[in-house]
Protein backbone atom coordinates (compact mmCIF):
# COMPACT_ATOMS: atom_id res chain seq x y z
CA UNK A 1 0.00 0.00 0.00
CA UNK A 2 1.28 3.34 -0.80
CA UNK A 3 2.00 5.84 2.11
CA UNK A 4 -0.64 9.05 2.67
CA UNK A 5 0.51 12.07 1.10
CA UNK A 6 2.09 14.35 2.99
CA UNK A 7 0.33 17.89 3.08
CA UNK A 8 1.19 21.19 3.13
CA UNK A 9 0.17 22.69 5.82
CA UNK A 10 0.19 26.10 8.06
CA UNK A 11 -0.84 26.30 11.89
CA UNK A 12 -1.59 30.19 12.81
CA UNK A 13 -0.92 30.98 16.28
CA UNK A 14 1.60 28.79 18.61
CA UNK A 15 -0.15 28.77 21.92
CA UNK A 16 -0.02 25.28 23.83
CA UNK A 17 -2.92 23.71 21.45
CA UNK A 18 -1.01 25.36 18.18
CA UNK A 19 2.43 24.12 19.43
CA UNK A 20 0.56 20.85 20.31
CA UNK A 21 -1.40 20.00 17.30
CA UNK A 22 1.84 21.54 15.03
CA UNK A 23 3.70 18.70 16.88
CA UNK A 24 1.42 16.15 16.13
CA UNK A 25 0.61 17.05 12.90
CA UNK A 26 4.65 17.13 11.66
CA UNK A 27 4.78 13.52 11.79
CA UNK A 28 2.43 12.81 9.02
CA UNK A 29 2.75 16.08 7.67
CA UNK A 30 4.63 19.25 6.08
CA UNK A 31 3.86 21.82 8.48
CA UNK A 32 4.86 25.73 9.01
CA UNK A 33 3.89 27.65 11.97
CA UNK A 34 3.58 31.31 12.55
CA UNK A 35 2.83 33.77 15.57
CA UNK A 36 2.92 37.31 15.82
CA UNK A 37 5.15 36.45 19.16
CA UNK A 38 8.47 35.44 17.44
CA UNK A 39 9.27 34.08 21.29
CA UNK A 40 6.05 31.54 20.97
CA UNK A 41 8.43 29.95 17.94
CA UNK A 42 11.19 29.22 19.69
CA UNK A 43 10.58 25.85 20.90
CA UNK A 44 9.58 24.84 17.09
CA UNK A 45 12.78 26.57 16.07
CA UNK A 46 15.31 24.29 17.79
CA UNK A 47 14.42 21.51 15.34
CA UNK A 48 13.50 19.33 17.94
CA UNK A 49 10.17 18.99 16.60
CA UNK A 50 10.37 17.08 12.89
CA UNK A 51 8.18 17.98 10.35
CA UNK A 52 7.57 21.53 11.50
CA UNK A 53 9.09 24.80 10.09
CA UNK A 54 8.50 27.98 12.16
CA UNK A 55 7.87 31.24 10.12
CA UNK A 56 8.68 34.66 12.14
CA UNK A 57 6.85 36.34 8.90
CA UNK A 58 4.40 35.10 6.87
CA UNK A 59 5.53 36.87 3.72
CA UNK A 60 8.32 34.09 3.69
CA UNK A 61 5.74 31.40 2.68
CA UNK A 62 4.62 34.37 -0.06
CA UNK A 63 3.51 32.48 -3.34
CA UNK A 64 3.44 28.80 -1.41
CA UNK A 65 0.13 27.00 -1.85
CA UNK A 66 -1.09 24.98 1.19
CA UNK A 67 -3.18 22.20 1.58
CA UNK A 68 -4.47 23.57 4.87
CA UNK A 69 -4.04 26.48 7.43
CA UNK A 70 -5.22 25.56 11.05
CA UNK A 71 -5.88 28.91 12.49
CA UNK A 72 -5.73 28.52 16.87
CA UNK A 73 -5.12 32.34 17.51
CA UNK A 74 -7.57 33.87 20.38
CA UNK A 75 -10.87 34.98 19.33
CA UNK A 76 -10.16 38.70 19.68
CA UNK A 77 -7.28 37.94 16.79
CA UNK A 78 -8.99 36.06 14.41
CA UNK A 79 -9.68 38.43 12.20
CA UNK A 80 -6.49 39.92 12.01
CA UNK A 81 -4.42 36.45 11.63
CA UNK A 82 -7.08 35.62 8.72
CA UNK A 83 -6.65 39.05 6.57
CA UNK A 84 -2.60 38.56 7.18
CA UNK A 85 -2.59 34.72 6.38
CA UNK A 86 -4.60 35.96 3.17
CA UNK A 87 -2.75 38.48 2.05
CA UNK A 88 0.31 36.21 2.03
CA UNK A 89 -0.27 32.96 1.41
CA UNK A 90 -2.95 30.41 -1.15
CA UNK A 91 -4.63 28.04 1.15
CA UNK A 92 -7.06 25.61 0.05
CA UNK A 93 -8.72 25.17 2.88
CA UNK A 94 -9.28 26.96 6.35
CA UNK A 95 -10.42 25.92 9.54
CA UNK A 96 -10.81 27.76 12.51
CA UNK A 97 -10.37 26.22 15.92
CA UNK A 98 -11.32 28.55 18.76
CA UNK A 99 -13.14 28.40 21.75
CA UNK A 100 -15.99 31.24 21.78
CA UNK A 101 -18.76 32.42 19.63
CA UNK A 102 -18.26 34.75 16.96
CA UNK A 103 -19.52 35.34 13.22
CA UNK A 104 -17.54 33.87 10.58
CA UNK A 105 -19.63 35.62 7.98
CA UNK A 106 -16.71 37.78 6.88
CA UNK A 107 -14.51 34.75 5.86
CA UNK A 108 -16.59 34.75 2.45
CA UNK A 109 -15.01 37.89 1.29
CA UNK A 110 -11.13 36.94 3.53
CA UNK A 111 -11.19 33.39 1.67
CA UNK A 112 -13.15 33.49 -1.99
CA UNK A 113 -11.42 30.69 -3.49
CA UNK A 114 -10.72 28.67 -0.10
CA UNK A 115 -13.59 26.59 2.16
CA UNK A 116 -13.57 27.18 5.15
CA UNK A 117 -14.37 25.03 8.53
CA UNK A 118 -15.20 25.74 11.96
CA UNK A 119 -14.29 23.43 14.77
CA UNK A 120 -13.59 23.10 18.64
CA UNK A 121 -11.41 20.61 20.67
CA UNK A 122 -11.65 19.27 23.78
CA UNK A 123 -7.86 18.49 24.01
CA UNK A 124 -6.06 20.25 26.76
CA UNK A 125 -2.39 21.15 26.68
CA UNK A 126 0.21 22.95 28.68
CA UNK A 127 3.29 24.43 28.53
CA UNK A 128 5.96 22.16 30.08
CA UNK A 129 9.75 22.42 30.82
CA UNK A 130 11.87 24.56 28.34
CA UNK A 131 9.10 25.27 26.26
CA UNK A 132 7.89 21.44 25.42
CA UNK A 133 4.15 21.09 24.84
CA UNK A 134 2.74 18.67 26.71
CA UNK A 135 -0.88 17.14 25.93
CA UNK A 136 -2.61 16.20 29.78
CA UNK A 137 -5.83 15.37 27.86
CA UNK A 138 -6.09 13.63 24.56
CA UNK A 139 -9.76 14.60 23.94
CA UNK A 140 -11.42 14.85 20.66
CA UNK A 141 -11.61 17.51 17.57
CA UNK A 142 -14.98 18.15 16.01
CA UNK A 143 -15.12 19.67 12.13
CA UNK A 144 -17.71 21.29 10.40
CA UNK A 145 -18.06 23.03 7.31
CA UNK A 146 -18.97 27.11 7.00
CA UNK A 147 -18.59 27.54 3.45
CA UNK A 148 -17.74 24.21 1.61
CA UNK A 149 -19.47 20.59 1.57
CA UNK A 150 -19.15 18.43 4.38
CA UNK A 151 -16.33 16.61 2.67
CA UNK A 152 -13.71 19.29 3.31
CA UNK A 153 -14.82 19.14 7.20
CA UNK A 154 -14.00 15.50 6.50
CA UNK A 155 -10.65 15.72 5.17
CA UNK A 156 -9.34 17.69 8.39
CA UNK A 157 -10.78 14.80 10.08
CA UNK A 158 -8.72 12.51 8.37
CA UNK A 159 -5.56 15.01 8.53
CA UNK A 160 -6.12 14.59 12.46
CA UNK A 161 -6.66 10.77 12.83
CA UNK A 162 -3.65 10.45 10.27
CA UNK A 163 -1.69 12.09 12.81
CA UNK A 164 -2.86 9.91 16.23
CA UNK A 165 -5.78 12.69 17.19
CA UNK A 166 -9.82 11.41 17.34
CA UNK A 167 -11.39 13.60 15.34
CA UNK A 168 -14.83 13.23 14.05
CA UNK A 169 -17.27 15.86 11.40
CA UNK A 170 -20.61 17.34 12.38
CA UNK A 171 -23.04 17.84 9.83
CA UNK A 172 -23.69 21.73 11.78
CA UNK A 173 -20.87 22.81 13.09
CA UNK A 174 -22.84 25.16 15.77
CA UNK A 175 -23.52 22.23 17.88
CA UNK A 176 -19.58 21.56 18.33
CA UNK A 177 -19.14 24.80 18.93
CA UNK A 178 -21.84 25.32 21.59
CA UNK A 179 -20.84 22.26 23.60
CA UNK A 180 -17.39 23.26 24.18
CA UNK A 181 -19.29 27.15 24.81
CA UNK A 182 -21.29 25.65 27.36
CA UNK A 183 -18.50 23.45 28.75
CA UNK A 184 -15.92 26.51 28.68
CA UNK A 185 -18.42 29.55 29.61
CA UNK A 186 -17.91 27.28 33.07
CA UNK A 187 -15.02 25.53 33.34
CA UNK A 188 -12.36 28.49 31.89
CA UNK A 189 -13.52 30.40 34.40
CA UNK A 190 -13.64 28.56 37.25
CA UNK A 191 -9.42 27.82 37.93
CA UNK A 192 -9.63 32.04 38.24
CA UNK A 193 -12.45 31.93 41.01
CA UNK A 194 -10.53 29.28 42.95
CA UNK A 195 -7.52 29.93 42.41
CA UNK A 196 -6.94 26.31 41.31
CA UNK A 197 -7.42 23.49 38.99
CA UNK A 198 -9.76 21.16 37.48
CA UNK A 199 -9.10 19.22 40.44
CA UNK A 200 -11.88 20.54 42.57
CA UNK A 201 -14.56 19.18 40.61
CA UNK A 202 -12.97 16.06 41.95
CA UNK A 203 -12.36 17.33 45.67
CA UNK A 204 -15.25 19.32 46.21
CA UNK A 205 -19.18 17.85 45.94
CA UNK A 206 -20.32 21.90 46.03
CA UNK A 207 -18.03 22.82 43.07
CA UNK A 208 -19.07 19.91 40.92
CA UNK A 209 -22.85 20.28 41.82
CA UNK A 210 -22.41 24.35 40.64
CA UNK A 211 -21.04 23.48 38.00
CA UNK A 212 -23.50 21.01 36.25
CA UNK A 213 -26.05 23.73 37.51
CA UNK A 214 -24.55 26.49 35.52
CA UNK A 215 -23.91 24.47 32.29
CA UNK A 216 -27.73 23.14 32.54
CA UNK A 217 -28.13 27.19 31.93
CA UNK A 218 -25.68 27.19 29.13
CA UNK A 219 -27.62 24.39 27.77
CA UNK A 220 -30.89 25.81 28.01
CA UNK A 221 -29.91 28.79 25.55
CA UNK A 222 -28.81 26.24 23.26
CA UNK A 223 -31.68 24.95 23.22
CA UNK A 224 -34.01 27.73 23.00
CA UNK A 225 -31.66 28.55 19.53
CA UNK A 226 -32.42 25.33 18.46
CA UNK A 227 -28.80 23.84 18.11
CA UNK A 228 -28.28 20.21 18.88
CA UNK A 229 -25.28 19.37 21.08
CA UNK A 230 -22.51 17.69 19.33
CA UNK A 231 -21.77 15.86 22.76
CA UNK A 232 -22.54 16.36 26.04
CA UNK A 233 -20.12 18.94 27.69
CA UNK A 234 -21.32 17.54 31.51
CA UNK A 235 -19.75 14.39 29.95
CA UNK A 236 -16.56 15.88 30.32
CA UNK A 237 -17.23 17.06 33.77
CA UNK A 238 -17.82 13.93 34.85
CA UNK A 239 -14.71 11.84 33.04
CA UNK A 240 -12.82 14.57 34.77
CA UNK A 241 -14.41 14.21 38.35
CA UNK A 242 -13.64 10.38 38.10
CA UNK A 243 -9.78 10.87 36.11
CA UNK A 244 -6.44 9.85 37.88
CA UNK A 245 -4.93 11.60 34.68
CA UNK A 246 -3.09 14.66 34.65
CA UNK A 247 -6.23 16.83 33.21
CA UNK A 248 -7.58 17.21 36.70
CA UNK A 249 -4.37 19.67 36.98
CA UNK A 250 -5.78 21.97 34.01
CA UNK A 251 -6.20 25.36 34.80
CA UNK A 252 -7.32 26.54 31.12
CA UNK A 253 -6.24 29.40 29.17
CA UNK A 254 -8.04 32.12 31.08
CA UNK A 255 -6.12 31.51 34.07
CA UNK A 256 -2.71 31.63 31.77
CA UNK A 257 -4.00 34.73 30.46
CA UNK A 258 -4.56 36.50 33.67
CA UNK A 259 -1.52 35.54 34.87
CA UNK A 260 0.03 37.01 32.20
CA UNK A 261 -2.38 40.43 32.58
CA UNK A 262 -3.41 39.66 28.73
CA UNK A 263 -7.37 39.98 28.41
CA UNK A 264 -9.07 37.40 28.78
CA UNK A 265 -11.83 35.91 26.14
CA UNK A 266 -14.80 36.11 28.96
CA UNK A 267 -17.04 38.42 26.01
CA UNK A 268 -16.54 35.02 23.60
CA UNK A 269 -17.11 32.53 26.21
CA UNK A 270 -18.83 33.06 29.27
CA UNK A 271 -20.39 36.20 27.78
CA UNK A 272 -21.46 35.40 24.74
CA UNK A 273 -23.68 32.55 26.27
CA UNK A 274 -25.26 34.91 28.83
CA UNK A 275 -25.68 37.70 26.02
CA UNK A 276 -27.86 35.25 24.10
CA UNK A 277 -29.89 34.34 27.20
CA UNK A 278 -30.63 38.17 27.72
CA UNK A 279 -32.20 38.40 23.68
CA UNK A 280 -33.87 34.98 24.29
CA UNK A 281 -35.15 36.47 27.56
CA UNK A 282 -33.69 32.80 29.50
CA UNK A 283 -32.58 33.98 33.14
CA UNK A 284 -28.75 32.29 34.18
CA UNK A 285 -27.96 33.32 37.42
CA UNK A 286 -25.17 31.00 37.91
CA UNK A 287 -23.37 32.43 34.47
CA UNK A 288 -24.20 35.93 34.98
CA UNK A 289 -22.46 35.56 38.15
CA UNK A 290 -19.56 33.70 37.38
CA UNK A 291 -18.93 35.95 34.35
CA UNK A 292 -19.09 38.73 37.42
CA UNK A 293 -16.85 37.52 38.99
CA UNK A 294 -14.24 36.76 36.78
CA UNK A 295 -14.38 40.32 35.18
CA UNK A 296 -14.32 41.33 38.85
CA UNK A 297 -11.15 39.39 39.71
CA UNK A 298 -9.27 40.04 35.84
CA UNK A 299 -9.93 43.98 36.99
CA UNK A 300 -9.70 44.42 40.87
CA UNK A 301 -8.38 40.86 42.16
CA UNK A 302 -5.17 38.88 41.93
CA UNK A 303 -5.24 39.05 38.16
CA UNK A 304 -5.85 42.77 38.25
CA UNK A 305 -3.25 45.40 36.74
Amino acid sequence: MLPARREDMIVIGCGCLGSALAARLGASHNVFVHDVDAARLKPLRSGAVRGVTPLERLGDSKGRVFDAAIITTKCRDVKSAAAALARHCQVRRVLFLQNGDFSLTWTRRTFRDAAVCRGVTTIAASMGARGKVDILFEGQTYVGAFSGELADARWFVDIFERAGLRASSVADYRGAVWAKLIFSAVMNPLPVLIDGDYGAIRDDNDIYDLVLAAMDEGRKVAQALKIPLAFDPAAIVRALRCSETRGVAHRGSMYHDLTRHVPSEMTYITGAVTAHARVLGIKTPLLDTIGALTRIMEQYGKFGR
